[in-house]
């Protein structure tokens, strides 16, 4: 079976003759308009939808822009004569949550990374500007367990696209034993 295809032209539902739909509906039949004026109405659609999709912004594509990310690290460790600055023989802290807040951005986010066994702590901060970063202690007796900011900045840190590195001292905890006299 040999079938005939004719490039351009559309065939008649009602008769089966081919004709040029661009010239109006098929001159040789006499049948409702609705089936030629679907052809007009679905080339018309599919013109608009082209136009517009070739116009109009598309925001996924600028949501595919890698954010700049600006590490900030440190080291947490128990500052043994108070002088914050991590002398030689001051042991690591684990377990010390760190926090970082924007000052003045509209995004509220909180930024948290906990101190692992060796004291390590990597915050990835992706808005940049100044930060106040504070560090929470967890201390535990027989029944209670509390968390107390036991470190905070003093001024702000700036991060401007480059990474940071900051160890943060942590008080030595005395214990102050009762004098007896007799």
């Amino acid at each position: 079976m040999r079938t005939n295809h004719h490039l351009g032209l559309f065939r008649c539902l009602t008769c089966g003759n081919y004709y040029d739909p661009t010239a109006g509906p098929c001159p040789n039949c006499h049948s409702s308009h609705r089936t030629h004026s679907s052809h007009r109405s679905y080339w018309s659609y599919l013109i608009i939808i082209t136009i517009l999709t070739l116009t109009l912004p598309h925001p996924a594509l600028a949501q595919t822009r890698p954010m700049p990310v600006q590490a900030l690290s440190g080291t947490t460790y128990i500052d043994l004569n108070a002088n914050s600055r991590r002398d030689y023989g001051e042991p690591a802290q684990s377990d010390i949550l760190i926090q970082a807040h924007h000052v003045n951005s509209e995004v509220d986010f909180i930024w948290e990374s906990t101190s692992d066994n060796i004291g390590s702590y990597r915050l990835l901060l992706w808005d940049p500007g100044a930060y106040d970063l504070e560090a929470y202690c967890t201390t535990t007796d027989d029944e209670f367990s509390s968390i107390y900011i036991c470190w905070r900045s003093t001024t702000p840190l700036t991060i401007a696209g480059t990474g940071h590195t900051i160890d943060i001292p942590i008080p030595a905890r005395r214990l102050y034993l009762p004098i007896v006299r007799k």
